[in-house]
């Protein structure tokens, strides 16, 4: 099992982390920056947002998240069912990605016992580990499916 910067881990920590609410107040331009700052650290600068005007489907952006990340939070998974799971496991994350995704990163191992857990200096979660570092993740890939082989 790859885990590359999930957008949760369905602990209760992790429930409305990440939330439309907390920037339900701006205007449509400003919507998606405000938005996406929530996925990394105080003080990392992100590229500039095209306007809407410039992609039509941004405008259904609001919308959209708004219902998807309540229910993705709603969702229920067996943690037992998580447990019983005996393969080896892999979770990427970046450094400069929220601290919900550290916390991620020392709870999942403690769910799925055989975790190797990598970080990605100076990543973040728009700026993902395949992304950025797409031989390295590769790598640790093919050891991932080497050791779910034997």
């Amino acid at each position: 099992m790859a885990l590359n910067e999930p957008g949760t881990d369905f602990s209760d920590a992790a429930r409305g982390a990440i939330s439309v609410e907390q920037v339900s107040d701006v205007p449509a331009d400003q919507f998606m920056p405000r938005f996406v700052q929530q996925f990394v650290r105080p003080g990392v600068e992100l590229p500039a947002s095209p306007p809407p005007s410039l992609n039509p489907e941004m405008a259904k952006r609001r919308a959209g998240l708004a219902a998807a990340i309540p229910a993705m939070y709603d969702y229920r998974v067996d943690e037992d069912d998580l447990r019983s799971y005996r393969g080896p496991a892999y979770f990427a994350y970046g450094t400069l990605s929220s601290e919900l995704w550290e916390a991620m990163a020392e709870r999942v191992p403690h769910v799925l016992g055989d975790c190797t857990v990598e970080r990605y200096e100076g990543r973040h979660h728009l700026d993902a580990p395949h992304q950025a570092e797409p031989r390295r993740l590769a790598a640790a890939l093919t050891v991932l499916w080497k050791r779910a082989d034997g």
